[in-house]
């Protein structure tokens, strides 16, 4: 603390200044007029409700299964993309555990999430999985000739022909030894042995033959 000396004028006026100086000052905090008071909504929390796997064990098909021991709760669970959602009620858990599944897949990476259903907030605890395209089993098909006897050399030519299988492909021929073959028409080159090969592509459903 300072300590000031003076006389006369000077004295009284640094007096007042010091006096004015250390008159307490107050605030009102109490009043609340005017003043606006709001509190931020609380978010929801999300239901715990996690996968204990998410498997593809075959082409095209996805595998998760979930839950907790002993609970007794049902699920939704979420493919994205194009898998829609799977409700899985508490009925068909098994020690509150359960799995869901989706076949017949294309080849991609998918996303599946889950949550305890009845309980808002959004899809939760998600997994990614590539799954790989299905094998796609071919159906057999299968060529028939027409009637094809002997021919003798010298005799000309002749035609040949055959059905084929599903695939719809034209069927196609092909020649070896004594004569030779355009189209479906074939020509003996000389005496012999000639054998006539029958060809047909395959498609996409079916196998060539």
């Amino acid at each position: 603390m300072k300590k000031f000396f003076a006389k006369g004028a000077t004295a009284l006026a640094i007096l007042a200044l010091l006096t004015a100086c250390s008159e307490p000052t107050s605030t009102d905090l109490t009043s609340t007029e005017g003043l606006s008071q709001s509190a931020a909504p609380m978010a929801s929390a999300v239901t715990a409700a996690s996968f204990t796997s998410v498997t593809s064990p075959a082409p095209g098909t996805i595998v998760a299964t979930f839950g907790e021991a002993g609970a007794s709760k049902s699920y939704n669970v979420k493919l994205s993309p194009g898998g829609g959602v799977h409700h899985v009620p508490a009925a068909q858990l098994v020690n509150g555990l359960g799995s869901t599944s989706w076949e017949g897949l294309d080849a991609g990476t998918y996303e599946l999430c889950i949550k305890v259903e009845g309980v808002g907030g959004p899809f939760g605890n998600c997994r990614t999985i590539s799954v790989e395209a299905p094998a796609v089993v071919l159906t057999a098909q299968t060529i028939a000739f027409g009637p094809l006897g002997d021919r003798t050399y010298g005799a000309g030519t002749f035609t040949v022909s055959a059905t084929g299988g599903g695939s719809g492909n034209p069927v196609t021929f092909s020649a070896e030894g004594d004569c030779t073959v355009s189209g479906n028409v074939v020509t003996i080159t000389g005496a012999g042995s000639c054998t006539i090969t029958a060809s047909q592509n395959g498609s996409a459903t079916h196998s060539a033959a």
